[in-house]
């Protein structure tokens, strides 16, 4: 008798289990829906009107590298390259949360 209640709890058990299975499971299969997003690109654009106006303009957006930003001796394999598209305002960037330096 102790084995047929031993055997029930097992079944019970399994049984609540294969429920919370299947509830893990569908919410993985749920869907998202992405409500915003957040860019910055060089020409000043911090959102996608932005960026579309700077691609439908004549507004260059390549220039100089910021002489702050860039010490041509630590990159000797880019030797030469003077021109870039940076973004203004760097200190805005995080880059903690992108883990580099």
């Amino acid at each position: 008798m102790a084995e047929a209640e031993e055997l029930r709890a097992a079944l019970l058990g399994l049984r609540r289990l294969k429920g919370r299975v299947a509830e893990l499971e569908a919410r993985a299969r749920a869907p998202i829906a992405v409500v915003g997003s957040a860019c910055r690109f060089p020409g000043g654009a911090d959102d996608l009107d932005g960026l579309d106006a700077i691609a439908r303009s004549d507004v260059p957006v390549i220039g100089p590298i910021p002489a702050s930003r860039w010490d041509a001796s630590r990159h000797a394999a880019l030797a030469g390259v003077g021109l870039a598209g940076t973004l203004g305002d760097l200190a805005r960037f995080d880059a903690d949360l992108f883990r580099i330096s």
